[in-house]
């Protein structure tokens, strides 16, 4: 496991350097490291586009992991899509 909580100074200047972040967890959103990322770099000025993936309910069903991953969006299909979504994004950002 890579750690990176508690954010360090440079980590989130790393960070910065990006016009977009995917951040994924295998955790409920409200209260995650994602979400105090993305509090922080906003606090912090940063101007980009965050993308969080992470579980948007406490409850989940009874499944196996890869189909609960495919419920909260953490799959490779899913994760995938994001990162073309931001791809396209930051492409019709450029040609403003």
């Amino acid at each position: 496991l890579v750690k990176i909580f508690p954010f360090t100074e440079e980590f989130l200047h790393e960070i910065e350097q990006f016009k977009t972040v995917l951040f994924a967890e295998e955790c409920v959103e409200a209260g995650s490291i994602g979400q105090q990322l993305a509090a922080r770099l906003a606090r912090d000025g940063w101007r980009g586009v965050f993308f969080h993936r992470a579980g948007d309910r406490a409850k989940l069903t009874h499944a196996t992991v890869p189909e609960l991953k495919e419920i909260i969006g953490l799959d490779t299909e899913s994760l995938a899509a994001a990162v073309r979504k931001a791809a396209e994004r930051n492409e019709k950002e450029s040609t403003r």
